[in-house]
């Protein structure tokens, strides 16, 4: 169980039926409107890994950085993950052992500008060695944006982006 906002919660019996028959839904609208679908298989270490957006950011063709979650899941995920990337064809990256890093904290804002989310408290190394390894790595800008409500712990609650220069803010969640 990992709860990382205020609005998850365990007071529901999950209905696996339903969540199995939602899940192929998603997957099928997913792929009826043109999007690639590549399914990761658990590991015995690891929970249920129905998305990937957290565990890794692909940044340029065929190379990716492994994210690591904050608790247990950023301990056991990577290798699963990083194992997955490179089965899939594409060069990986890992952050430094001591750095978390979200993939939900971070929003691409054009095709040389990436968002990152600082959650309250957040001491930004990671998202310095994220900024530091894109610049040279993909000519890629990283913009650090704090998160001020400890109920958006990811950037993507609060900036959605839409199309070229339209994005979905909610202002009241977001610092300089």
């Amino acid at each position: 169980h990992f709860l990382f906002n205020p609005w998850m919660g365990y007071r529901e019996k999950v209905d696996r039926r339903r969540a199995t028959s939602q899940w192929r839904r998603l997957v099928g609208v997913l792929e009826e409107a043109g999007a690639g679908v590549v399914r990761a298989e658990t590991a015995a270490v690891t929970s249920a890994l129905p998305f990937t957006a957290d565990a890794a950011l692909c940044y340029s063709s065929g190379r990716a950085i492994v994210l690591r979650n904050d608790g247990l899941r950023g301990d056991l995920e990577p290798p699963v993950v990083a194992a997955w990337l490179r089965g899939l064809g594409l060069r990986t990256e890992s952050l430094p052992p001591a750095y978390r890093l979200e993939g939900g904290n971070l929003v691409w804002a054009g095709p040389r500008l990436l968002l990152a989310g600082l959650k309250p408290g957040a001491d930004g190394r990671a998202e310095r060695y994220l900024a530091r390894l894109l610049k040279v790595a993909a000519e890629v800008e990283v913009r650090t944006v704090r998160l001020l409500d400890e109920r958006h712990l990811h950037l993507d609650t609060a900036l959605a982006f839409l199309r070229d220069d339209l994005y979905l803010v909610h202002r009241p969640v977001l610092g300089e």
